[in-house]
């Protein structure tokens, strides 16, 4: 195990041990997602047992922060990352949202389906590849347009072929990352919590379907980027609001609020035009390390 993994290996097992001292697991590793704990034995046996968590995943430039198990790890790089990292590149214009077939008046052409940002979908049409003969006709129905000074008056369908990556688990690793953030900023006194366990159990099950439409929205107006957002007024939407990028991930605000550094003020977070005012908060920059505000004594007190 390399010193930046033993470092963190350390941090977490200090913190874990501060918030539960007298349980049977302190001292010992425990994965801040899946929640098992794994002991410095079976560590020192198989050191890959544990492995440096990137938030965001590094494919998407994430950087290392926290340890979580083997498991964890592997699963999310397999079955989460890899369509996060396909759905940040189709947002940026690098991929295309899928690709399909146009059917024009007998005529099957190979077409990309691209975001764009004036009609909000665009279907590109590569003349370099298909059938010979169709190329050749939409070639010629073009050149015949052009001369005569108008557009091709053809008709058809477009038929969109398999995705090969999915936003709904897209959602679900942002999710993850937000949750991953969030441990890294309190520690484990936030995350061991009963109002996480539907957050865990739809990480780990990669249950996308069970994310509610309110917990992972757009937003365009806010210039909070890459903040966590302690909500704390009004009390009907006190959460902890991770923006990262263009998204916003809604938590369970952590237990107790922070209440150093809250100032009154007035921001929107906008979803489909609508949004929620919050006037009383707390603006916090992604950790870039692990902090564990709430695993210190003196706050597992005042608890």
């Amino acid at each position: 195990m390399g010193k930046s993994s033993t470092r963190l290996l350390d941090r977490q097992i200090e913190a874990f041990e501060r918030v539960y001292p007298t349980c049977e697991y302190a001292g010992w590793f425990v994965c801040p997602q899946c929640l098992n704990a794994i002991s410095l034995e079976a560590i020192a046996e198989d050191p890959g047992c544990v492995s440096i968590e990137h938030v965001p995943p590094q494919s998407v430039r994430g950087r290392a922060l926290v340890l979580t198990c083997r498991r964890c790890n592997n699963t999310a790089g397999h079955e989460l990352e890899t369509h996060l990292a396909k759905a940040d590149a189709v947002a940026r214009g690098e991929e295309p949202v899928g690709v399909g077939y146009l059917h024009l008046d007998g005529m099957r052409l190979p077409v990309r389906e691209c975001l764009d940002q004036d009609s909000g979908i665009r279907l590109d049409v590569n003349l370099g590849v298909g059938r010979p003969n169709d190329r050749a006709r939409i070639r010629k129905l073009i050149d015949d347009a052009m001369a005569a000074g108008g557009e091709p008056a053809i008709t058809g369908s477009y038929r969109p072929g398999p995705r090969r990556w999915s936003l709904a688990c897209a959602n679900v690793a942002r999710l993850r990352t937000a949750y991953l953030y969030a441990f890294a900023q309190y520690g484990y006194s936030y995350v061991i919590d009963r109002r996480l366990d539907i957050v865990r159990e739809t990480i780990i099950e990669h249950a996308h379907k069970g994310i509610p439409a309110s917990m992972i929205v757009d937003i365009d107006d806010v210039d909070t980027e890459n903040k966590l957002i302690e909500v704390v007024e009004p009390k009907a939407y006190r959460c902890l609001a991770v923006r990262i990028g263009d998204a916003a991930i809604f938590l369970p605000a952590p237990r107790p609020l922070s209440r150093e550094g809250i100032y009154s003020v007035t921001q929107r977070l906008a979803k489909r035009g609508r949004g929620f005012a919050w006037r009383q908060g707390r603006i916090i920059d992604l950790p870039t390390r692990q902090v564990f505000a709430h695993d210190t004594t003196e706050r597992i007190r005042a608890a």
